[in-house]
């Protein structure tokens, strides 16, 4: 399970809302609950909607994370804040909804996990459940790999951008200069990437050097760098008779 800072989640809640939003929506509108959970509640926003939504209720949120939970207290909103592990969510009465969006992906042993947590509901209970199912498409390993492999790593964990003269001729010099790049950020040491989204990153470029934080840097830099080297790449190889195309980029070939 990651460590959650949520500031960081804050940028992104637009993004995160709409299929949470989607996922309310799709509650039915004749369910009456006295009890509910939100697990992974994680900074509040879908547990106080849900609060506002059923007057009526008790309302729980459930989140392993206490600075999420402390996020979540500033709401105010009508709601217990209980910190605790989804695998381990054991409810002292029948549940008559459960809601999780975008939590489940990160709990182990599902076909475990998704019959008890039927077993929690009561008679004509609702089990409301939206994750992401993205963690084993191609695009995000390889964005995972280029991340890792990319100079990003060494700025982001505070070390000097290795360089090596690009004297390679053929594939096989290309695959070990990959080794080589894979060895290098194994040998970084993880805890140097700890605070990494707010140390000054230094960059120079035609001459000109300029400082972002790393986040930024990530953000406006990292990404971007890798998904358009990874669009020129299809591009290329469609243009040379490669049958390659959506479905490969999403991991659905």
């Amino acid at each position: 399970m990651p460590d959650w800072n949520p500031d960081i989640y804050a940028l992104y809640q637009a993004y995160r809302e709409r299929p949470a939003l989607d996922l309310l929506t799709a509650i039915p509108r004749d369910l009456n609950p006295g009890e509910i959970w939100d697990l992974g509640c994680g900074a509040g926003e879908q547990a106080a909607l849900l609060a506002a939504r059923h007057p009526g209720a008790t309302v729980h949120g459930l989140d392993s994370s206490p600075e999420m939970l402390e996020r979540a207290r500033g709401l105010g909103a009508r709601v217990g804040w209980v910190q605790g592990d989804i695998a381990s969510f054991a409810p002292a009465g029948p549940v008559d909804l459960l809601f999780t969006n975008a939590a489940l992906q990160w709990v182990d042993d599902h076909p475990a996990l998704f019959p008890r947590l039927a077993g929690a509901l009561a008679p004509r209970g609702v089990l409301a459940c939206q994750m992401p199912l993205v963690a084993d498409v191609a695009w995000r390993k390889t964005l995972g790999e280029i991340v890792a492999t990319g100079p990003w790593a060494a700025r982001l964990a505070g070390e000097e951008v290795p360089a090596w003269d690009d004297v390679e001729t053929g594939f096989d010099d290309l695959i070990a200069r990959i080794d080589r790049a894979i060895a290098y950020v194994e040998g970084l040491d993880a805890g140097k990437f700890e605070g990494a989204e707010d140390r000054d990153i230094t960059l120079t470029r035609r001459g000109e050097t300029s400082v972002v934080k790393g986040l930024a840097y990530f953000q406006t830099q990292a990404q971007p760098n890798f998904f358009f080297h990874l669009t020129t790449a299809y591009a290329i190889l469609r243009k040379n008779g490669v049958e390659v195309g959506k479905r490969d980029y999403l991991g659905m070939a």
